[in-house]
Order: C-alpha cells, then sequence, then structure tokens
C-alpha cells in the first residue's frame, strides 16, 4: 500500500536557517551593524580625507536593510499563514 503523498497530518518543516529564531537573530546582528554604519559614514563625513570612502558604509547598510527585509517578509508571511490556519475550521 501506498503512503499518502500529502497527507493531513504533515507539518510544513523549514530549515534551520528559516526558522523564527534565525530570523529574529539576523534582524538583531543587521540593525547593530546598521549602526556601524552609520556610525562610519558619520565619521567619514567629519573627516576630509575619508570622504571618498564613503560609499563603503552607504553600500553595506543598503546590503543590511536588505537583509532586514527579507527576514521581515519571511516573518510577516509565517505569522499570516499561522493566523489563517487558527481562524479555518
Amino acid at each position: 500500500m501506498r503512503l499518502d503523498s500529502n497527507p493531513m497530518f504533515r507539518k510544513i518543516l523549514s530549515p534551520w536557517y528559516d526558522s523564527d529564531t534565525t530570523c529574529w537573530l539576523i534582524l538583531a546582528g543587521m540593525a547593530a551593524i546598521c549602526i556601524f554604519c552609520i556610525n562610519g559614514i558619520l565619521v567619514a563625513r567629519q573627516i576630509p580625507a575619508y570622504n571618498k570612502f564613503e560609499w563603503i558604509p552607504w553600500t553595506l547598510m543598503g546590503l543590511c536593510l536588505s537583509l532586514c527585509l527579507f527576514a521581515g517578509l519571511r516573518l510577516l508571511n509565517r505569522y499570516l499563514q499561522r493566523h489563517s490556519q487558527h481562524k479555518e475550521p
């Protein structure tokens, strides 16, 4: 007898790197790096010799914010899926 390919009791398993805890850790780590980037931008603006290197912290901040956006969207999507499952009978 073959197993049902889509049983009703099967839960969706997400890998460890896509768990809620990991997403929250990513958000916290990226927030710390964004603070570091803001400090780098302020220093680069204060010292005239470093003005030409201001693009480096801006680039790093853009990458951090994009990771925050993707992790936040994952958490929001997961929250909405859980919320919709509790409303259905």
